[in-house]
């Protein structure tokens, strides 16, 4: 075989070994690419995850803020409630005992004033008979 042929076959050897090594660096690139897709994919899934999962933490913190504060609104506004309840029903209390008061202060006064007329009346009476009798 000649120096040309034998480079010829060389080169032909060389060049299917380049092809060989070229295919065989393909498929692992490819296969190395899934591999990096599928993490890539899997990472942002799992990222995605814990943004859910830190949202939803935030919003359940922000709702029992709410609530509590809603919960002290009302606790006070009852406290408030209760407070003016008391104090009107005191001032009710203290208003039916003073005209209860002057209701026994007049029902005093009445029979006082229907006892006197009794024994003024009786009084009467007396002197009328005493002197009916008297007379006589």
């Amino acid at each position: 075989m000649s120096d040309q042929d034998q480079q010829n076959e060389r080169l032909t050897k060389l060049a299917e070994r380049l092809e060989t090594l070229s295919s065989s660096l393909d498929s692992k690139m490819e296969e190395k690419m899934k591999e990096v897709s599928s993490s890539i994919q899997q990472k942002m899934k799992d990222t995605s995850q814990l943004v859910e999962e830190k949202i939803e933490k935030i919003v359940i913190s922000i709702i029992n803020k709410v609530s509590d504060k809603v919960e002290s609104a009302i606790d006070e506004v009852d406290k408030k409630m209760n407070d003016m309840t008391s104090s009107i029903s005191d001032k009710i209390n203290n208003q039916i005992d003073e005209s209860v008061k002057e209701i026994d202060s007049k029902i005093d006064q009445v029979i006082s004033q229907t006892e006197k007329q009794v024994d003024d009346k009786i009084k009467s009476f007396e002197s009328n008979i005493k002197n009916c009798c008297v007379l006589q």
